[in-house]
């Protein structure tokens, strides 16, 4: 075996080593698998938005999370799934713009649900106190759901948003 074909097939031997370690619900594990992942290859995208989830859902670092979220962006650009990610930490951040500003470059993809994207776009009107904004884009989101979407999720944020509308009206 050359080499070059070990390494590869490190690397990938530990990415899989790293997400049975995260189903299993070993984060520190697999946080130290993605570790020697990145050392072997830093180009692989994938193992750096696991880290970004990694330490966002479960270490409580946002900061850390997006430097791997955007790494991961920047090799993988039109990944929704990483963009999503990147979305979240950015607006448990109140980085707002920036969010919208991805989310926006999202709606633009052809074959993906926007329903979330219109969801979160939502999320981020409501936090910024735009309550009929965040209303017209929750009713987008419900309007855009398939099979695959929490509807439910979706029709709570409508439900809140009336609660706060009627709220300002007395």
């Amino acid at each position: 075996m050359k080499i070059k074909e070990k390494i590869s097939f490190d690397y990938s031997y530990l990415f899989e080593q790293a997400l049975k370690s995260l189903n299993e619900d070993r984060p520190l594990e697999a946080y130290c698998l993605l570790e020697k992942v990145i050392d072997t290859n830093d180009s692989f995208a994938p193992a750096h938005a696991c880290i970004g989830h990694l330490l966002a859902h479960y270490f409580g670092a946002p900061k850390l999370s997006e430097l791997h979220l955007r790494r991961a962006k920047k090799l993988l650009p039109r990944d929704v799934e990483i963009t999503y990610e990147l979305v979240g930490v950015l607006v448990s951040q109140d980085k707002h713009e920036e969010a919208r500003n991805l989310l926006s470059q999202l709606l633009k993809l052809q074959n993906i649900d926007k329903s979330i994207l219109y969801y979160k776009l939502g999320i981020i009107a409501e936090k910024k106190e735009e309550i009929k904004e965040a209303q017209k884009l929750f009713n987008k989101a419900a309007y855009n759901s398939n099979e695959l979407t929490d509807i439910q999720l979706i029709e709570d944020a409508i439900m809140r948003c009336r609660l706060k509308t009627n709220e300002h009206s007395f």
